[in-house]
C-alpha cells in the first residue's frame, strides 16, 4: 500500500531575509526544505528550515513547523509477459498451454511505478520440490511406457 498527499495546509508564515535590492525586488515567496515523509502513513509534523538561494540570507528564525497529512492508496498495474521455463532438462520436451500471461501487481503507486515493464518476466518451474522433474502427463515431457502386450 502506498500513500498520497491528502492535505498540506498553506499557512502564511513570515520569514525575514536579506540580500541585494535587485534580488529581493521580485521575491514573493521562499521555499522550505523538503519534508521527509518516509515511513509515514497518516499525519506528521516536521520542523524544516528555509531553502534559500545563495544570494539571500535569512534573518532571525530559520525553521518552521509543517504538518502534512497522507492518505493510503491502493493501486494495481497489469503486465503482459512471456513465460520462462525454469528447471527444464535437455532430454525432455515441454509444452505449455500458454506462451504468455498477464500478471497484476497491487500496492502503492511509488512501488508500482518502479517496476520496469520492459524487464518484467514470469517463470514456470517444471521441477518438483526436491529437484525431481514433474512426470505427470505428456504435456510435462514424460515418455509413454510401451504396452506389455505386443501384437
Amino acid at each position: 500500500m502506498g500513500s498520497s498527499l491528502a492535505r498540506c495546509p498553506s499557512r502564511q508564515l513570515v520569514a525575514n531575509v536579506t540580500g541585494e535590492a535587485s534580488t529581493l525586488a521580485g521575491l514573493t515567496t521562499v521555499q522550505t526544505a523538503s519534508v521527509d515523509v518516509s515511513g509515514v502513513s497518516s499525519t506528521v509534523t516536521r520542523t524544516v528550515s528555509l531553502d534559500l538561494p545563495s544570494e539571500i540570507t535569512g534573518v532571525g528564525e530559520q525553521t518552521f513547523q509543517v504538518t502534512v497529512t497522507l492518505r493510503p492508496t491502493d493501486s494495481s498495474r497489469s503486465f503482459a509477459t512471456g513465460l520462462v521455463v525454469v528447471g527444464a532438462e535437455s532430454n525432455r520436451t515441454y509444452s505449455l498451454g500458454a506462451n504468455s500471461v498477464i500478471v497484476t501487481l497491487g500496492g502503492g503507486d511509488q512501488a508500482l511505478n518502479a517496476v520496469d515493464a520492459a524487464s518484467f518476466t514470469a517463470s514456470i518451474n517444471v521441477r518438483r520440490p526436491g529437484g525431481r522433474v514433474a512426470r505427470r502427463g505428456r504435456a510435462r515431457g514424460t515418455a509413454r511406457r510401451p504396452s506389455p502386450c505386443s501384437p
